[in-house]
């Protein structure tokens, strides 16, 4: 007898076919969702190491340069452990190679361990960091009555500061760093009456004029010993060798109640004598070097009447002390080059309102290592330029005036700028020996190690040059 099919029976069948077709579909993404999520868990798990790693061996770094500014004998540290949370622990291992008197070389390991009790490493990273040394004396920024003015991210990282006027910090300024590269900053608030009169410059007493140190909001830091007359906030100012807050410095650590600081002379110069000297006598273009790749020279005891451009890559050597009764002005990539026969730095003596260094030009110094005094002597004053001294009203309208500007990455490692009567600026970053002035103000990225000791007298500290990734 033959079986009849009805439509239910087909579409019962239809149901159970889609049934296990969407079965089938929904496993498959349940196993793709799990996979995935699976993936995920150990795509993190192992950034989570990485990252572990890399923190640890950037913790090694610090730590190396911490040790090498207390000791550049120190050649590194057996692995230490670093973190350890329970989960996972952390350690860095520390090797130092010192090539020649002039390299340093850094290679750090960090691992991360997972359990922390086992010998699985889960992550490594090594670092190279190359040292490159800067030598830096007792005093590297001296200021008149002026004082000094540090704004946006202006740094001074080596060196002592003293400052006869005021000091002011805004922005993320910064003196000095945590491993104690400043040795002291000094201030003897010698910047009264206000407003100036015939008396000008004095020194403040308690309560006259506020106080000599102004930090106008909570970026800027001090990291020195602080010795200042009439101050008393000490907000900003940590002393690198304190730890009493938990092994770093307390806030307020640095400045040394009850300081009384003296003012001081700034560096004397022999004006008359350079004057008398001279030997040679050239005119502006005679003195001036402005085609590219040209070398000229100068010989010592020059005076050139007029101004001096030094540019294009132009060379211009000189072999003693040179006057310039007019400006100075150095751009693009040009060098003013102390001869290899001096066995002491040259003075470069400006009578004129403008000293300006731009573009990347640069003071050279000699195979000693030797650079030079380029000092300005233009005032507001009447008998400008060949005041002996400027007081009162003439030295505060004098003070405010830029006669030397630095911009954009000049090398001068062992030469010191000198504003007699007037203001300094330095704009963005470069290698600079000392600066002297009545007013020094630095300002932009003008994040500069200084090297030379406007007193003489030098000593090393060690500054990142390269830092890669080997590992």
């Amino acid at each position: 007898m033959k079986k009849i099919t009805t439509s239910k029976d087909q579409n019962g069948g239809y149901i159970l076919i889609v049934i296990s077709v969407m079965l089938t579909f929904l496993v498959s993404v349940a196993l793709a969702v799990t996979q995935l999520s699976y993936t995920s868990f150990v795509t993190a798990n192992h950034d989570r190491f990485i990252v572990s790693a890399q923190l640890a061996a950037d913790g090694g770094v610090d730590y190396a340069m911490n040790r090498i500014a207390q000791s550049e004998d120190w050649t590194g540290i057996a692995e230490t452990e670093l973190h350890n949370d329970g989960t996972v622990r952390t350690t860095f291992e520390v090797s130092v190679s010192n090539p020649s008197a002039l390299e340093k070389y850094i290679e750090v390991t960090g691992r991360a361990y997972s359990p922390v009790g086992s010998s699985n490493v889960r992550s490594e990273r090594v670092l190279r960091v190359d040292l490159r040394p800067v030598l830096f004396g007792e005093a590297s920024v001296q200021t008149g009555n002026g004082g000094l003015i540090m704004e946006n991210n202006a740094k001074i990282l080596a060196g002592a500061v003293f400052a006869n006027g005021t000091i002011l910090l805004k922005n993320s300024a910064q003196i000095g760093l945590s491993v104690g590269t400043v040795s002291k900053v000094e201030v003897a608030h010698s910047a009264c009456p206000q407003p100036p009169d015939a008396t000008y410059p004095r020194q403040c007493g308690p309560g006259e004029a506020g106080e000599p140190i102004t930090i106008q909001n909570s970026q800027p830091r001090i990291y020195s010993k602080v010795y200042a007359t009439n101050q008393t906030d000490g907000d900003h100012m940590y002393d690198p060798d304190d730890t009493s807050d938990n092994g770093a410095p307390a806030e307020g650590s640095g400045l040394v109640p009850g300081s009384t600081v003296l003012p001081k002379e700034l560096p004397e110069h022999d004006r008359a004598a350079q004057k008398a000297a001279v030997e040679h006598v050239l005119t502006s273009s005679q003195g001036s070097c402005t085609f590219p790749n040209l070398t000229k020279t100068l010989e010592a005891n020059t005076k050139v009447e007029g101004d001096v451009e030094i540019d294009s890559t132009c060379e211009l050597i000189i072999e003693g002390d040179v006057w310039i009764t007019g400006n100075l002005i150095m751009a693009n990539s040009a060098d003013l080059v102390i001869s290899d026969v001096l066995t002491d730095g040259p003075t470069v003596m400006v009578d004129g309102p403008k000293m300006e260094f731009k573009n990347a030009s640069a003071v050279v110094s000699n195979a000693l290592g030797l650079g030079a005094q380029l000092i300005n002597y233009w005032s507001a004053a009447a008998c400008s330029p060949d005041c002996v001294d400027v007081t009162g009203s003439d030295l505060e309208a004098s003070q405010d005036i830029e006669t030397i500007s630095i911009n954009n990455s000049l090398g001068a490692p062992n030469s010191v700028f000198y504003a007699k009567w007037t203001k300094l600026t330095l704009n963005n970053s470069g290698s600079i020996g000392a600066l002297v002035g009545q007013t020094i103000h630095m300002k932009n990225n003008s994040v500069v190690t200084f090297g030379t000791d406007i007193a003489g007298g030098n000593s090393k500290y060690w500054v990142i040059d390269l830092y890669r990734r080997l590992q």
